[in-house]
């Protein structure tokens, strides 16, 4: 597992001044095309987080991305909760990040509310349509607890973190976490809905 996914730390580039900057400027008047590809990989990763939270959302790039992705966004949820969003290219491309994310735990529930321990996977779905699995676990290096989920349909992995380990910081990530999206498109809230499937 990513303990604590790298575009949930400040980058080490935003730390430095001067040469990045200079780097930057030279690299922009040779990146054209590839440029104009991330943006419109980023643009449509925003276009599927909820309106809600959209705003909150800073698209992150290469280095920070795992290798497969195409496009993720940091974002913060109004209760305070960081959440990332990866849009991968394809299903077995983003199962694949999701196997690697998920080898570390075992999981012995096949549920994640606040009555159940953690370590749970269950599918869930968006209206009545199955769309993807969640699973929740409790990361032993920095105590905090985890929601991360996957949409099919749509090939992003989703990832959210409590900012402490306490029990009512988890159930108030999931009261978020059915709101959380990633939606088809520009939809209601009300669609975007996760239930338990």
């Amino acid at each position: 597992m990513r303990s604590v996914p790298a575009v949930f730390r400040p980058s080490s580039a935003f730390l430095r001044t001067g040469a990045v900057a200079a780097g930057v400027a030279g690299l922009a008047l040779l990146a054209g095309a590839p440029a104009r590809a991330a943006a419109a990989a980023d643009d449509s990763l925003l276009s599927h987080i909820p309106p809600a939270i959209r705003g909150a959302c800073t698209p992150t790039g290469k280095p920070d991305l795992p290798a497969a992705a195409v496009a993720a966004a940091t974002c913060k949820s109004a209760a305070g909760f960081p959440v990332l969003y990866e849009q991968f290219p394809d299903k077995d491309a983003m199962q694949k990040q999701w196997e690697a994310d998920l080898n570390p735990y075992s999981f012995g529930y096949d549920a994640c509310n606040a009555s159940t321990p953690l370590n749970g996977k269950q599918s869930y779905q968006v209206g009545q349509k199955p769309v993807g699995v969640m699973s929740c676990y409790k990361d032993a290096q920095d105590g905090s607890t985890y929601v991360e989920w996957i949409n099919n349909d749509l090939s992003i992995l989703s990832l959210a973190k409590t900012t402490s380990g306490d029990s009512s910081s988890y159930t108030q990530l999931l009261q978020w976490w059915r709101t959380a999206g990633p939606l088809p498109s520009d939809t209601s809230a009300a669609t975007s809905v996760p239930a338990a499937g």
